[in-house]
């Protein structure tokens, strides 16, 4: 789980009160305690008799899972920003970088993309994804998926109704010309809610 990192400013203010030299504090006891401190609005402003105290919370930096595919890019797997876990774009990429549903069969060694296994593969890595931060597929509230072949969504449809129902998220499915491998046939990215965050 990423954290909360707090970015502090530190201003000492003469007699008349106009702000000197900003400077870091020297150590935490120079701090008045949260407690004391009198938060504005939008808790973004702390003011003493003596001293600003500014702070501002950065979201909480986004994670490469361990277990399933690394990222192809400069990107994570998952990003907390409040009560909300976005998950990207996952396919059915294992971490050897073979495919789920993909393989050669017969004497001529023909392709077979299994689109139903490839769905399975998707959702697997998702829910392996969201364990991985404390959460399940139940805490699920978008599902957007990519086809690059809309014949198969009955298929799919089918796979992913082992998973949801009509009581679980919203959905989206959207026909794209092509995925990062040309044997990758789905894509999903999901947005989760993290109950009793604010």
């Amino acid at each position: 789980m990423g954290s909360i990192l707090l970015v502090f400013a530190f201003q000492d203010r003469d007699l008349q009160g106009e702000p000197s030299e900003v400077r870091p504090p020297d150590n935490r006891s120079e701090f008045t305690s949260l407690k004391q401190l009198d938060l504005d609005a939008r808790g973004s402003l702390c003011k003493t008799s003596n001293f600003k105290f500014e702070f501002q919370e950065v979201l909480r930096m986004g994670k490469v899972v361990d277990g399933i595919a690394k990222p192809l890019g400069g990107y994570s797997h998952v990003k907390e920003v409040g009560d909300l876990v976005f998950v990207c774009g996952l396919s059915a990429r294992r971490p050897d970088d073979s495919i789920a549903g993909v393989r050669f069969v017969g004497p001529r060694n023909t392709l077979v993309m299994d689109i139903a296994e490839q769905t399975v593969g998707c959702i697997e890595n998702v829910k392996a994804t969201l364990e991985d931060v404390g959460l399940d597929l139940s805490d699920i509230v978008s599902v957007t998926t990519y086809l690059t072949d809309m014949n198969d969504f009955a298929a799919y449809n089918e796979a992913y109704a082992q998973y949801f129902s009509d009581a679980g998220p919203v959905r989206t499915t959207v026909g794209v010309s092509q995925l990062p491998h040309p044997h990758l046939r789905i894509e999903m990215t999901v947005i989760a809610h993290r109950e009793g965050e604010s």
